[in-house]
């Protein structure tokens, strides 16, 4: 997808850049995306809009299939964030999250964790309602890093993180500056590799990119043994690094939106190319 701009055509970001794209150019005022290491978040931030990734099975799968992986989840993205909590509350609507609690208790899991309880159906529908409500109670503690090992930051990317978080010190946040994560991205690679050649059902595989492709197939080697070996030791790296911080902020991608053609070429060299711009998000 990609989208013109005062200094040409630049990438809209994926996966879900048709629905950013198209939110962007109010064809829409709202639309659903999918995200697993960033498909909400970077066309999101590349096409100025709100977007978020919520946890895991708080929604159910648009396509009637849970992640295998348990990475990928569907979410909103749009202009206004008080209609884009609406729609979540739509897409979480508890009557559907209890239809796919069968198909959850079914899947394959690579996390271990057991279906959503009934807790976290309930505050589900509680985003919209939350948004007129003050914050209250001790003042929240929020890291703030402001690079990853993948690429530098540009300049005003940075800048604009440090601009919100002086807000929120202003607000009375206890800001502090930390270390965003270690984990490489060899470390992630295998579990995402295997999610993806998972879901190649959902794909066509003569149409996607080359280093969609190229994840498809070398995932095709990744033992379901190792995913989940591997998703384990990294959700246990992640709960060390997050730390006793309530929230962590950062940049969502480390650059403003390329031209067109990042992602063209050999498979793995053009997969390597754009993994930077999942640095901050493929954690979550």
């Amino acid at each position: 997808h990609r989208v013109r701009t005062g200094v040409g055509l630049r990438s809209a970001g994926g996966s879900s850049g048709g629905a950013g794209a198209a939110v962007a150019a109010r064809l829409v005022s709202l639309a659903p995306g999918s995200d697993g290491a960033g498909s909400i978040r970077i066309p999101s931030a590349f096409n100025g809009l709100f977007g978020i990734k919520p946890s895991r099975r708080a929604i159910p799968s648009a396509f009637g299939v849970e992640d295998p992986a348990a990475i990928a989840t569907d979410g909103p993205m749009g202009n206004d964030l008080t209609d884009m909590a609406r729609l979540f509350d739509v897409l979480a609507e508890p009557s559907r999250v209890a239809a796919s609690l069968g198909r959850l208790t079914a899947m394959v899991g690579v996390d271990g964790s057991g279906p959503a309880d009934a807790r976290t159906l309930s505050d589900a529908r509680a985003w919209g309602e939350a948004q007129a409500r003050p914050l209250a109670g001790a003042p929240i503690s929020i890291a703030v890093s402001f690079a990853h090992s993948l690429a530098p930051t540009e300049p005003e990317v940075e800048a604009a993180v440090r601009r919100v978080a002086a807000l929120l010190a202003d607000a009375g946040a206890n800001i502090q500056e930390r270390a965003w994560t270690s984990i490489s991205l060899e470390e992630f690679l295998p579990v995402w590799q295997w999610g993806i050649a998972q879901a190649r059902h959902l794909l066509k595989v003569d149409r996607v990119s080359a280093p969609v492709r190229w994840l498809i197939e070398t995932g095709r080697q990744v033992t379901t043994a190792r995913a989940k070996a591997t998703k384990a030791n990294l959700r246990e790296s992640l709960a060390a690094w997050f730390g006793d911080v309530n929230i962590w902020i950062s940049p969502t991608v480390c650059r403003t939106a390329p031209p067109l053609g990042m992602g063209d070429g050999e498979g793995e060299h053009a997969f390597r190319r754009v993994a930077p711009l999942g640095g901050f998000t493929a954690p979550y």
